[in-house]
């Protein structure tokens, strides 16, 4: 006796229900291109745009619509590698070199507005702050540069090396540093608070309602305008802190992601997540549909994306490279950086 066979009509119902199903469960299809094979040390989105820095110095614009193409190249002339970082404001971007030296540079017109040195090596990424740009040196002198001229505005000892980024918040620049302190200089430089801090800081962020400190060990402090400090206890130290709407995701390098909603006078916990890659970086930004997507870079190369509500997971990348040291989240697009080039991950 033959087999029954089922009527064609099942399995064209069957194959676009399951194509349904896919589609609702990982909606963000991708496709991988190759922007550079040169070691690249960060991505940004600057202006609906992604910028590229090599690690020899090269700046690059990207378009991130369609096929991507480069926009313009430009070599930063510095006699050492860059930071791991670029400082935005609209059209311009801030770059550092190890050195001390500083550029800002005009996107629109590819134009070098000023460059600037502090004459030492920095420590960490520029802050900027009422037309202004904070650069912190490793012996522990602060400099303060007009963002619009690259001249000095002035400078102050601390005393103490940044041990994390400074910030500019409520009206103050916020730098800390080595002993456990966190020192709050007005943007003149003139008036000087020093806080105590319960270790020395590894990270900084900025929401609308405060200043958030990653404390080292698995801590984060929470200054608030006119409220009591609030201090919340991690299971690992967030080496990222990734501002969101409402409040903020902390990831640690072992895989701790939790997020934290700033409501009132409290910080409630919104989600959890314990990933077993050891995560190389980390980065927030908008998801297509609405809210927001959280995309941590790991070991083996894979990229994964979390819905930044509800902790859920949204996708896996892969990329042809392993650690990923930066990342970038557009509204439709995902760049990431490493040893061996710079990538970016279109949705369709």
């Amino acid at each position: 006796m033959k087999p029954r066979q089922r009527p064609i009509w099942i399995l064209v119902v069957t194959v676009i229900a399951g194509g349904g199903y896919l589609l609702l469960r990982h909606p963000y299809s991708r496709v991988v291109t190759l922007l550079s094979q040169v070691p690249t040390v960060a991505v940004a989105q600057v202006d609906g745009h992604v910028t590229t820095l090599t690690a020899s110095g090269d700046l690059w614009l990207w378009n991130p619509v369609g096929a991507p193409q480069p926009l313009w190249s430009q070599p930063l002339h510095i006699s050492t590698p860059p930071e791991r970082c670029i400082g935005s404001a609209g059209d311009q971007v801030m770059l550092t070199g190890v050195d001390g030296s500083i550029s800002a540079w005009t996107l629109s017109n590819r134009q070098l507005r000023w460059r600037s040195t502090i004459g030492e090596p920095l420590a960490g990424c520029p802050t900027l702050g009422k037309g202004a740009v904070l650069v912190c040196g490793r012996s522990g002198i602060v400099y303060c540069i007009d963002l619009a001229t690259g001249a000095s505005l002035w400078r102050r000892d601390l005393h103490a090396p940044a041990c994390a980024h400074p910030a500019w918040w409520d009206g103050r620049w916020w730098i800390p540093v080595r002993g456990q302190k966190l020192v709050s200089l007005s943007a003149d430089g003139k008036s000087v608070t020093g806080l105590s801090l319960k270790g020395d800081a590894l990270a900084t962020a900025i929401t609308d309602k405060a200043l958030w400190v990653s404390i080292v060990p698995t801590m984060i402090q929470v200054f608030r305008k006119s409220a009591p400090t609030i201090d919340i206890p991690l299971d690992a130290t967030p080496l990222w802190l990734l501002p969101a709407r409402r409040g903020l995701v902390a990831v640690a390098a072992t895989g701790e992601v939790v997020a934290l909603f700033d409501v009132g006078r409290t910080i409630t916990p919104i989600w959890s997540r314990k990933l077993p890659p050891k995560i190389t970086a980390a980065s927030l930004g908008p998801s297509p549909g609405g809210g927001s997507r959280c995309a941590l870079g790991t070991l083996s190369g894979q990229v994964l994306l979390l819905d930044g509500t509800t902790g859920e997971n949204l996708d896996s990348i892969s990329l042809p490279t392993k650690a990923p040291i930066d990342l970038a989240v557009g509204d439709s697009f995902l760049a990431a950086a490493g040893d061996e080039g710079a990538w970016l991950c279109q949705g369709q």
